[in-house]
């Protein structure tokens, strides 16, 4: 009866280590342990890597039906596409590629620049851009707010809030794309987003342009 108890609490004991190992952080291709970040990590011999799933699109699509696209367990799911040779993941709405090298860019919001009188003049665009997220009375931006980059009017009342991220000055490079070369003359930016201009005196306007740009670095 001693042996038996001995021999069930063995295998007790053995089935305990083995769901713990199963839970374990994990590394492969190595005796090194995994960082304390790391659930697994890969160690390459010197010339062999990690093979993702090979999907052709019409496999991929197929994938995709009503209940992968209703789990949000879904997003992140990361196949190789063989029609267009590229790393693709699904981000909870699409397949995007890591073959698309788009830049994130997107137009400065639209400000009011006084061209009435001639002179050199400072503005922040980066203070400019947040004031998006203010008060009515634009004297406090509200970064933590629930409500931040909440569109006013939009054309589907089911589209997302794409604006709920608000990027750091040190985040943007900062770009004038265009502008009246009868109005402005020596344009310059800083790295943290203040644009200095000269209004020409010749040449003051009530009607001009200046097209600025902000890309995400």
């Amino acid at each position: 009866m001693m042996k038996k108890t001995i021999l069930h609490l063995a295998t007790f004991a053995l089935l305990l280590s083995v769901c713990s190992n199963l839970n374990a952080q994990v590394t492969v291709g190595s005796n090194k342990a995994p960082e304390a970040f790391s659930l697994l990590e890969l160690i390459s011999d010197g010339h062999s890597g990690l093979r993702l799933p090979q999907l052709t699109e019409a496999q991929r699509n197929a994938m995709t039906d009503g209940t992968f696209k209703a789990s949000p367990l879904s997003k992140g799911l990361q196949i190789f596409n063989l029609d267009n040779g590229c790393m693709e993941y699904w981000n909870g709405s699409d397949w995007r590629s890591y073959c698309d090298n788009t830049t994130n860019w997107f137009y400065m919001p639209s400000i009011v620049i006084d061209v009435t009188t001639s002179g050199t003049f400072s503005r922040d665009l980066h203070l400019e851009y947040k004031k998006q997220f203010c008060d009515s009375d634009n004297s406090l931006v509200k970064m933590d707010s629930p409500l931040v980059g909440t569109p006013m009017v939009k054309s589907d009342a089911g589209a997302p809030n794409p604006f709920s991220k608000i990027y750091d000055d040190v985040d943007l490079y900062y770009y004038v794309t265009g502008y009246d070369t009868d109005v402005f003359s020596n344009i310059s930016i800083t790295s943290a987003g203040i644009l200095t201009y000269t209004v020409n005196a010749d040449n003051v306007s009530d009607a001009t342009y200046m097209n600025i740009v902000f890309v995400v670095k």
